[in-house]
């Protein structure tokens, strides 16, 4: 009797059994699926690799127009890395001696020129009074007064003389263009310009960094995009920030800005140009060329 009243608790036990059971597994099926995650895509940084340079890049220092072309530099006044100002002489050319000859000749046949021409006024002012006082001729008279303008005319010839000998002058010297600083001497006494000039100067009160960008990154871009400079193989100490300021939208092969070994020469590259924001704390204008990298911010 006990076996058989039992049965019916045990069937009452599989029955709630079953239906949490059944339960579950609806809740399983009909409960609300949880939103999938979002992945967000991973966003490489651009990076490239640069120059500090000059605003305005570097200027190649020719001899003046107007030699010889067989003229070797004599003498530099100014040293590799020293600053320069606008019109400062900075070299002169194995012809100065001979041009600068020319000038002492024509400043001394115009001061002799110019000698006689206050006793030959004074000889017409009196030459004047003595024709209305009756004493000379009229004839002799206008003889004064041709010598004076034959003088004069002398006097306009050596002027000119001496203005084109000193125009002369200024090819036998190297003048700088500019306010900057002389990075480079190509030629030194003794020696002929090279096909890049006889130096190399540049705007470094205002340094740029140029950099070269993988064309397939160019567009991730823009002007105004904050970047941070680093130095290669060091230079300057901590990161200098900077602003992308142009796309120059060139597209070129890549020069050899690094000695890295993982260099892919073979790339096509934008060069683009970059300001330093804070430059001015560091001394970085005799740095020009400095290979660096650049990162751009995302």
């Amino acid at each position: 009797m006990q076996e058989t009243s039992g049965r019916p608790k045990l069937r009452k036990a599989a029955t709630i059994a079953l239906l949490l059971g059944l339960g579950v597994g609806a809740w399983g099926i009909f409960r609300p699926k949880p939103e999938p995650k979002v992945v967000q895509p991973l966003t490489r940084q651009v990076t490239a690799l640069g120059r500090l340079t000059p605003e305005g890049g570097l200027i190649p220092l020719a001899i003046p127009s107007g030699t010889s072309g067989s003229e070797v530099v004599d003498r530099w006044f100014a040293k590799e890395g020293e600053a320069i100002r606008e019109g400062q002489i900075l070299a002169r050319l194995s012809n100065f001696p001979e041009l600068s000859s020319s000038v002492s000749q024509a400043e001394s046949k115009l001061k002799s020129t110019r000698a006689l021409l206050p006793f030959l006024e004074v000889s017409q002012t009196r030459g004047k009074e003595l024709f209305q006082g009756g004493a000379i001729s009229e004839e002799e008279l206008a003889k004064t007064t041709a010598k004076i303008i034959e003088k004069r005319a002398d006097i306009q010839a050596a002027e000119a003389e001496l203005t084109k000998a000193q125009s002369q002058l200024n090819t036998g010297q190297v003048r700088s263009p500019i306010n900057g600083r002389l990075i480079r001497i190509y030629s030194f006494p003794g020696m002929k310009a090279t096909d890049e000039g006889i130096a190399l100067i540049g705007r470094t009160d205002k340094m740029q960094v140029w950099a070269q960008v993988f064309q397939t990154d160019i567009n991730k871009l823009k002007p105004g995009q904050g970047a941070t400079i680093t130095a290669e193989t060091g230079g300057f100490k901590g990161p200098l920030k900077a602003k992308l300021n142009a796309i120059i939208g060139q597209v070129s092969d890549r020069d050899l800005f690094s000695i890295a070994s993982n260099n892919d020469v073979n790339a096509r590259v934008v060069l683009v140009k970059l300001d330093l924001q804070d430059s001015a704390q560091l001394d970085i204008t005799s740095l020009s060329g400095l290979n660096v990298t650049v990162r751009f911010d995302s």
